[in-house]
């Protein structure tokens, strides 16, 4: 555990300063402390979560909340970074690395979150009014198998009504390593992924903490009022690939049709493998789907 008392609230965390200084871990230092410097100053976080009709909604969040704490806690809580969420591991082996996962002071961990920066305009708004100019946001496989893990987690006290809805219309004979047969079933899997995040909206939990630094649309500085934290849900993630791909069956294999397949594979996967109480599985057997 060092101590370190140049990013704002970081006071124990697993990296050294030299770490934390170096050019891929800064952004997101610097995004942990931002949220932390909000909370001090009574600025509340925007949450990016899913109503019950899937659409993304933004409401706010304390990020003591955030962390699953009281105010004065968040001085002794323990921040590693790229560390592995401890509950993950009882759903199945070699489980992703989080951004950040939060310990108190005896170690037990709080909350895990992917950590993520971006820049307001990316290359594909910048030339929009202000108002529609956005950043950009990345999910690789590692992201798509955390927000299964956090949505499965969830989803535990109710594994059978949810292990129905997923398996609805979808036969057990599916050759999941052949494209062409996946993809008969690709309107179905995201019709019973929507249904399940549609019953189960109130399950959802903050997964992935976006820092946004906004800059002059002709230049490199940074406007006024340039910077905010996003904090987005599990089930808000998913409407990132979900979205725009239903009556898709037969199509080729993009990206986020494959993410969608993987996310279904993986929380079936772990549901059933709790329910019968077997031998916890190897991540990587299913992950890719």
């Amino acid at each position: 555990m060092t101590d370190v008392s140049d990013f704002y609230g970081i006071r124990n965390c697993n990296l050294g300063r030299k770490e934390m200084f170096s050019r891929e871990m800064f952004p997101r230092s610097l995004s942990v402390a931002l949220a932390n410097y909000m909370d001090d100053h009574g600025i509340p976080l925007n949450l990016i979560h899913s109503d019950t009709s899937r659409n993304c909604c933004v409401s706010s969040i304390r990020t003591h909340e955030l962390y699953g704490c009281a105010p004065p806690e968040t001085s002794v809580m323990m921040f590693d970074f790229d560390s592995t969420f401890d509950p993950w591991t009882e759903l199945a082996k070699g489980v992703p690395e989080s951004g950040l996962v939060l310990r108190d002071e005896r170690g037990r961990p709080g909350c895990c979150l992917d950590l993520k920066t971006s820049v307001v305009p990316d290359a594909a708004t910048r030339d929009l009014p202000p108002d529609l100019q956005g950043p950009e946001i990345t999910l690789d496989t590692a992201a798509i198998q955390g927000i299964a893990l956090s949505m499965a987690s969830s989803l535990l006290d109710e594994r059978d009504a949810a292990l129905a809805i997923l398996r609805k219309d979808i036969p057990d004979d599916v050759d999941w390593s052949d494209w062409s047969s996946v993809s008969r079933h690709i309107d179905d899997i995201v019709c019973n992924l929507d249904i399940l995040e549609t019953r189960f909206v109130d399950l959802q939990r903050p997964r992935m903490l976006q820092a946004v630094w906004r800059t002059e649309t002709d230049g490199p500085f940074m406007t006024d009022d340039a910077m905010d934290v996003f904090v987005w849900t599990d089930f808000a993630l998913t409407r990132l690939f979900l979205d725009g791909n239903r009556r898709f069956a037969d199509s080729r294999p993009t990206r986020p049709l494959r993410s969608a397949v993987r996310l279904f594979l993986i929380i079936i996967s772990i549901l059933e493998t709790k329910g019968c109480q077997d031998e916890i599985r190897e991540f990587g057997a299913y992950a890719d789907g």
